[in-house]
């Protein structure tokens, strides 16, 4: 875990609430983030979290959202996409260009 300021996330003196976002990858939460619900229609009591943290050095999101960026407009990812089409029309390209050669030797 990156170093960080003890007393802005710290509960009490020995309380440290963290999300874990990937195997070995955790980062620190305020605690005042927590909000205690109840359920209109099932009366069941939960908590819903608002995350306020410091995700700028967060090694799991940056790779991630590299990733996706470098991907979104590549050769690799438009032949992924359009593979069935691609190779339907080699198919009929070479269909076509044998007919020709065959109806060239017939004439």
């Amino acid at each position: 875990m990156k170093p960080f300021d003890p007393k802005k996330f710290v509960q009490g003196e020995k309380y440290l609430t963290v999300i874990q976002l990937a195997p070995e990858h955790y980062i620190p939460v305020v605690p005042q983030t927590y909000f205690e619900v109840i359920d209109d229609e099932t009366n069941e009591e939960g908590s819903v979290m608002k995350l306020v943290s410091d995700t700028s050095q967060s090694k799991a999101w940056a790779r991630t959202f590299e990733r996706d960026a470098k991907a979104t407009y590549s050769v690799a990812n438009i032949l992924l996409k359009y593979a069935p089409y691609i190779g339907i029309g080699i198919v009929l390209f070479m269909n076509f260009a044998g007919f020709a050669i065959l109806y060239s030797k017939v004439t």
